[in-house]
């Protein structure tokens, strides 16, 4: 339950692969054990022939609570693979932290952000923009 920005990722035949963030928190239903002990960013692919979902990816339960985010929340595959995960509502909105990983699970980029002018500092959407185009020299 709570999950944020659902995309479909590819389809291929019957099988479509979606990336979510979850939030992992039990509001009507879910896993009341699970509920709470960690937000994640979770690729499933979805078989509708067979009716089945079988989760092939997921990054960031081995946080736990340190980065539980009741709510607000994304995670956007970039070109190159990797995942962008926008853990938006740390610390009950005091903190926002952005990290992205590679297919492998490895951080190649961690931004927390904190201390804002009014105690609230949480980010809904964290998207990687290209910031030079292609044809400019750096």
């Amino acid at each position: 339950m709570g999950q944020h920005g659902v995309y479909l990722l590819k389809e291929t035949g019957s099988k479509l692969d979606i990336l979510l963030y979850d939030n992992n928190i039990a509001v009507t239903n879910g896993d009341k054990k699970q509920s709470g002990k960690f937000s994640a960013a979770t690729e499933y692919q979805i078989d509708t022939k067979k009716k089945t979902i079988k989760q092939v990816w997921s990054y960031s339960k081995n946080f736990g609570k340190q980065n539980f985010t009741e709510v607000i929340g994304y995670a956007q595959r970039l070109k190159n693979g990797n995942t962008l995960i926008n853990f938006g509502f740390k610390n009950k909105g005091k903190e926002s932290n952005i990290i992205e990983v590679d297919a492998h699970g490895n951080q190649v980029f961690n931004l927390t952000i904190t201390n804002s002018a009014k105690d609230m500092t949480y980010v809904y959407r964290a998207y990687r923009m290209q910031f030079y185009p292609d044809n400019v020299t750096k």
